[in-house]
């Protein structure tokens, strides 16, 4: 009788961080969706990888989850994937995202439309706050 055994390096998902477990759940929702099995627009993907970048502690995977979210919300927003009512929340969570991966720059193009189209409205009176106060004094803590 062969025996079943652990092959040699496997790690159980228990043997891995948070943040870990985190990435390949959305890895694995990715694979699910490039293969037709579930189906998930970009503003989807974006929101998956939210969770594990939440939880990630090491600077290496801020910077790398943060991209890989970026990207996905971009192309979101390039194909019309982002509720409009929902369009401006997600440009300032952009930002934000740049900014704590050290793209001030970028950080800074996306909080002007910010600025700039949202004056006047009320609804988005904090949203326009917060763009001001992280273009000019970029903080952590809000």
């Amino acid at each position: 009788m062969i025996a079943l055994g652990v092959p040699e390096g496997y790690k159980s998902l228990d043997d891995h961080s948070l943040s870990r477990k985190l990435e390949k759940a959305a890895i694995y929702i990715e694979i699910m969706n490039e293969h037709n099995i579930e189906k998930h627009n970009y503003g989807d993907l974006a929101n998956i990888w939210i969770h594990a970048y939440w939880w990630v502690a090491k600077e290496s995977e801020i910077i790398k989850f943060g991209k890989i979210m970026l990207n996905y919300f971009q192309k979101a927003i390039e194909n019309n994937q982002i509720p409009l009512d929902h369009h401006y929340n997600t440009v300032y969570l952009m930002g934000e995202i740049h900014l704590r991966i050290g793209e001030q720059e970028k950080a800074i193009e996306l909080f002007d439309p910010i600025i700039f189209e949202t004056q006047g409205k009320e609804e988005l009176k904090k949203l326009r706050e917060l763009a001001i106060q992280q273009k000019l004094n970029p903080n952590e803590i809000l």
